[in-house]
C-alpha cells in the first residue's frame, strides 16, 4: 500500500472527492430550491411538499448500515463513483417525473442508493490513502464542501429554474454528476485490479521455467 500511495496525487484525490461532496450537497438542496416551481407544474399540497423533502432522508437513514457492508464488499472506490453516477441517474428521472408519486419514489431511491454510501466511502478513501497526520485536514476540507454547495447551489440553480424551468435544471445536474464521476474515476486508482495484476506478474516470476531447465540440462 505504501508503494501504491506514492503514485497518488493526494491533491487531485482530495479535490475530486471534494467535487463529489459538492455534487452530493447540491443535490440535497435542489428539491428545496425547486419545489415552488415543481408545485406550479405538478400541483400539490403543502404536506405533499414536505413528504417529497422527507422521502430522501428516510431512504438515506434506512440504507446506512447496508451500505457499510457494500463498501466492504465492493470497495470504497466503486461506491464513491457509483454514488455520483446514481445521483445523475436519479436527477434525470426526477426531471422527467410526470406525477407527484414518481417524485416521491425517485427521491426515496436517491437517498437510499445514491447518497447513503458517499460519506462513508470517501472517508475510507481518505483513511487508506492519506498519512495519519493529514487525515484531519483532508476531512475538514471535505466537510467544508457543504458550505460551498450551500452558496453556489442556490446561486446557480435559482436563475436556471426561473429562466429554463426545473426540468432543464435537473438535466444540467445530471450532466454535472456524470462529469464529476468521470473525474473521480481517474483520480482514484483501482488498486484491487492493480494488486491482482501484480500478484499474477510476481507469481509468474516465482514459477520455474521448465523449458529453460530442460535446455540447461541438455547444453551443460
Amino acid at each position: 500500500m505504501k508503494q501504491e500511495n506514492k503514485s497518488i496525487n493526494l491533491n487531485i484525490l482530495l479535490g475530486s472527492l471534494f467535487l463529489g461532496y459538492v455534487m452530493v450537497y447540491i443535490d440535497k438542496l435542489s428539491v428545496g430550491i425547486s419545489i415552488v416551481s415543481i408545485s406550479k407544474d405538478l400541483p400539490m399540497s403543502e404536506s405533499t411538499k414536505g413528504l417529497i423533502l422527507s422521502a430522501f432522508f428516510l431512504g438515506y437513514a434506512l440504507m446506512q448500515v447496508p451500505m457499510s457492508f457494500a463498501i466492504n464488499r465492493f470497495g470504497a472506490r466503486k461506491v464513491v463513483i457509483g454514488s455520483v453516477l446514481l445521483i445523475g441517474f436519479f436527477d434525470f428521472l426526477f426531471g422527467l417525473s410526470p406525477s407527484v408519486q414518481m417524485l416521491l419514489s425517485v427521491r426515496l431511491l436517491t437517498g437510499m442508493l445514491a447518497h447513503s454510501g458517499y460519506a462513508s466511502a470517501s472517508s475510507k478513501e481518505v483513511i487508506e490513502n492519506f498519512p495519519v497526520e493529514k487525515r484531519t485536514f483532508a476531512k475538514g476540507i471535505l466537510i467544508s464542501s457543504s458550505g460551498v454547495a450551500g452558496i453556489i447551489g442556490p446561486i446557480l440553480l435559482s436563475p436556471i429554474i426561473e429562466i429554463k424551468g426545473w426540468r432543464f435544471a435537473y438535466t444540467l445536474l445530471t450532466l454535472l454528476a456524470i462529469t464529476i464521476a468521470i473525474v473521480i474515476s481517474f483520480a482514484i486508482p483501482d488498486f484491487q485490479e492493480r494488486s491482482r495484476q501484480n500478484y499474477l506478474y510476481f507469481n509468474r516470476l516465482e514459477k520455474p521455467n521448465h523449458l529453460d531447465f530442460v535446455c540447461g540440462c541438455l547444453f551443460h
